[in-house]
C-alpha cells in the first residue's frame, strides 16, 4: 500500500473509491483506492486540526 498521508488531495479523480473494511472484534480499517489501484491508508480516527494562524501585524480588536 502507498505510504500515510495526512492530508488528502483537494480533489480526487474519478472512479476514485473509499473502502471501510469490518473485522471481527469491532475493528476497521479505512483506506482510498485509485482507478489505476494504488491504495491509500486512512487513519482510524480523524486528526485534531490545528489552531488557525493570526496574520501577521493584525491584533485583535479589544473590546471596551
Amino acid at each position: 500500500m502507498a505510504a500515510y498521508s495526512s492530508r488528502l488531495p483537494a480533489r480526487l479523480p474519478e472512479g476514485t473509491k473509499y473502502i471501510v473494511e469490518g473485522r471481527l472484534g469491532g475493528g476497521f480499517s479505512r483506506y482510498i483506492e485509485f482507478p489505476d489501484g494504488t491504495l491509500m491508508e486512512l487513519p482510524a480516527a480523524p486528526a485534531k486540526s490545528r489552531p488557525g494562524r493570526r496574520v501577521q501585524g493584525r491584533r485583535p480588536t479589544r473590546r471596551r
